[in-house]
């Protein structure tokens, strides 16, 4: 299945550039990254673009779903995990590493 470039809504703090949607770890942890530089940050749902069910063709939500970032159909419950859209960090960028903010919270 081919991956989607989606790019976050907020533009990168370091470059003000755009900002690509990425696998950064397993288990579904997504970031998003500068396409200028490359370095990583967190996503936050607001971050994430819309997208249309491909069911029923209503907006869906950005929704934590199995602890990583989903898109959901409230009227007929599709869901698409964000992480098996987009590529995996390495297919774009240079390892910088991305140190997870509270990772006792956080089961892999």
């Amino acid at each position: 299945m081919a991956k989607s470039l989606l790019y976050s809504l907020q533009s990168s703090h370091c470059c003000a550039s755009r900002s690509l949607i990425v696998v950064s770890r397993e288990g579904g942890f997504i970031t998003q990254n500068c396409t200028s530089c490359g370095k990583p940050r967190a996503i936050r749902p607001e971050h994430i673009p819309s997208a249309l069910c491909t069911l029923c063709s209503i907006p869906m939500l950005v929704k934590v779903f199995n602890k990583n970032y989903a898109y959901i159909c409230q009227r007929c419950t599709n869901i698409h995990m964000i992480y098996q859209l987009v590529p995996a960090w390495e297919e774009y960028f240079e390892y910088t590493g991305f140190a997870i903010p509270n990772l006792d919270n956080y089961s892999f």
